[in-house]
Formats: C-alpha cells, sequence, structure tokens
C-alpha cells in the first residue's frame, strides 16, 4: 500500500466498489425474464443486501489480492460471491424460527418488512446468484458448498443447545464464522489458473481464516454483552439463551481468547502492508 494511501480511505473506496457491483448484478441477469412479477423477492433481497454492512469478507479477498499481487480477471465478482451468501445467512438467521430478531444493519429484519414467505424467497435468490459467481469455476463451487453446509450444522447446532464446552462453541463458530472467512482469504490468494500465490497453501489459508473467523465471532460475542443496537446496527441481547464464549468464559477470558487469535492472524499477515491495519478494523474487541 502506498503510503499516501489511508487505510480507512482504502476500505470506504473498496466498499464502494463491491457495493457497485452487488447492486448491479442483483437486477441484471438473464434469470429475471420468466414473465413474472418479481419486484417483491427482488426489492426484499435488495434491501438487506445493499443496506449498511461492512462487506468485510469481500474487501479481505480484495485487499489480499492487492497484496499478493493477484490480477485474477474475475477477482471483484469472486470476492463479491460470499457476500450474497453472508447475507442470506443474515435473513435465515433473524427469521422467527431461528433468533427472531427484529434488527439488522440498522434496519427492520428483513421478515418484519416483507413477511417470511418473501424473506426466505429473497434469502434463497441471494445463495442462487452467489453461486451463479461462482459457477464457472469448479473448485470454489466444491468450496462455497461445504461452506455453505458447515453453515447449516452449525446453526442447527446453536439452535439445539447442546452446546456444552469451549470446544463445542468454536466448532460452531468454525461452521458459521470461520467458513466465510476462510474462502475469502482462499479468493484473495488464488490466481487465474487456480493455484495459490505469494507463497499460500491450503493450510495456511486454513489457519488464516480460523483465526480471522474465531476472533471476529467471539469479538461479536463480547459486543452483544457490552454494546448497544445503535452500536452494531442489530438486536444486542440475542445470546443470552444460548451458550457462547462469553457465557463459558465470562468476558474478561473472551477478550484474551479473541486476542490471541487476532494476535496469531497479525503474525501471519506480517507488520507491513494494510492487511494488520484492516484487521484491526475487522476484528474490534471491546
Amino acid at each position: 500500500m502506498p503510503p499516501q494511501l489511508d487505510i480507512d480511505y482504502y476500505i470506504a473506496k473498496t466498499r464502494e466498489h463491491v457495493e457497485s457491483f452487488l447492486r448491479t448484478y442483483l437486477r441484471s441477469s438473464p434469470d429475471l425474464k420468466f414473465g413474472m412479477d418479481n419486484k417483491e423477492v427482488l426489492d426484499a433481497a435488495e434491501y438487506t443486501l445493499l443496506a449498511s454492512g461492512h462487506r468485510w469478507r469481500p474487501i479481505l479477498s480484495l485487499a489480499l489480492a492487492q497484496e499478493y499481487g493477484n490480477d485474477h480477471p474475475d477477482l471483484l465478482p469472486l470476492s463479491c460471491a460470499i457476500e450474497f451468501h453472508h447475507t442470506a445467512s443474515l435473513i435465515f438467521d433473524d427469521l422467527p424460527c431461528m433468533d427472531n430478531a427484529t434488527l439488522r444493519r440498522g434496519q427492520q429484519a428483513c421478515h418484519l418488512k416483507y413477511g417470511e414467505n418473501v424473506a426466505l424467497l429473497a434469502a434463497l435468490y441471494l445463495i442462487a446468484k452467489g453461486d451463479g459467481i461462482l459457477s464457472y469455476y469448479h473448485d470454489l463451487c466444491k468450496r462455497a458448498s461445504d461452506m455453505k453446509t458447515g453453515m447449516i450444522f452449525a446453526q442447527h447446532s446453536d439452535l439445539t443447545k447442546k452446546t456444552r464446552s469451549i470446544q463445542d462453541v468454536l466448532q460452531i463458530i468454525d461452521g458459521k464464522s470461520v467458513g466465510p472467512y476462510t474462502f475469502a482469504v482462499h479468493v484473495g490468494v488464488r490466481s487465474a489458473d487456480g493455484n495459490l500465490i505469494g507463497g499460500w497453501n491450503d493450510q495456511d489459508v486454513s489457519e488464516l481464516g480460523r483465526n480471522i473467523g474465531r476472533a471476529y465471532q467471539i469479538a461479536d460475542d463480547l459486543a452483544d454483552c457490552v454494546s448497544s443496537p445503535e452500536e452494531v446496527g442489530k438486536n444486542v441481547g440475542q445470546d443470552e439463551r444460548k451458550v457462547t464464549s462469553v457465557s463459558l468464559l465470562g468476558l474478561d477470558k473472551a477478550r484474551r481468547k479473541a486476542t490471541k487469535y487476532k494476535q496469531e492472524a497479525m503474525r501471519m499477515v506480517g507488520e507491513k502492508g494494510l492487511l494488520p491495519d484492516l484487521l484491526n478494523r475487522i476484528v474490534v474487541i471491546q
């Protein structure tokens, strides 16, 4: 990163590129030409997708690509595919049969504005759009399939409340948070020929994704306990019905655990360039 390029400026400009692609791709493709009224489903999908999100996963992919000289021609679409899947998971999470949340990204949850039936269809549409981007890349389709499977099983474990130990909690985190971050890391260092660049290998990609994802989710657990809805843009206190890293470890130990994973991620990306500053924005431990 050039010395004059401030990390907050980089994040803001990259977020603009990401959101421009999300907005355009959501509504412009042949799969809308069915001769039916798609407006309500599209509106519901757009309502949640284009709400005020951080876009950390695509920004991480693009930052890694810039840092390691990845000039993949489809890098922006591939980086954004995860945002479609991630947003769909948020719609599912907020449903009454799941977390029964009322607030998401600073606005009314999708199912409260459009109804549960339309919200479900909007989430499925977002998944289809993300899959459409990945459909030209067999290896990424397989990774995305594994990621989504992990998210589904982790959500089931979360709902059934069979969690008993910190290892159980980490397994849920690995499915719901680590999977998407690992996918984002992989996209960032995957070249057009499908090989990993910059000295990265699958083990390192998995380790960085695990450290970022675990640090991020434990920090999110902490925020649920100490932040206001206005600060985080969603309901807080939602985790009181669940076993989480904070309920098992307490605030201080949970902070130390999140800090450990964050420091490991920092060690892996090094001290120079934009990645350390970006990680400090992604993982904010309160």
